[in-house]
């Protein structure tokens, strides 16, 4: 069994990858940008500190790499503008970090939050990006990560 970090962002990579035409993985040397919207999570920092004799309260930042290809913008549904295309794509996995509002193994203790996000500039490949900011708040057990 992982870490409850781990469950998370597991589990955030499993909800966007059901986004219809969207494929997701958490970061690793081997990604690839080969689909029409690509997003890479992975995770930035985590602080602890603790909550009372068995456990620590955590908050962990992640980043959702958010990749689309301007020839995909149509001209229905975004005008044929690439950027409007991007913060449709940035919208769908917004959607899905809230719906089901439930994270982790303890509820009472685990929320998300989107804290943010930043539009990239076209890169020499015709690609747009957006990072997205999600943070988590959590409780593990001190000895065990792995247990609320």
């Amino acid at each position: 069994m992982g870490s409850i970090r781990d469950g998370l962002l597991t589990t955030l990579v499993s909800r966007i990858d059901n986004i219809s035409g969207v494929t997701c993985s958490l970061r690793s040397r081997a990604n690839t940008i080969s689909d029409a919207v690509t997003c890479i999570v992975y995770p930035d920092s985590e602080d602890t500190h603790l909550a009372n004799a068995y456990a620590y309260d955590a908050t962990l930042r992640c980043e959702v790499l958010i990749i689309v290809r301007a020839e995909n913008a149509t001209e229905l549904t975004d005008g044929g503008n690439e950027y409007r295309y991007l913060d449709r794509m940035l919208v769908e996995v917004q959607k899905v970090i809230h719906t089901p509002d439930s994270w982790g193994s303890a509820p009472s203790f685990t929320d998300v939050e989107m804290t943010g996000h930043v539009m990239e500039d076209p890169s020499e490949e015709n690609e747009l990006s957006a990072r997205l900011s999600v943070t988590f708040t959590y409780r593990h057990n001190y000895q065990d990560p792995t247990s609320p």
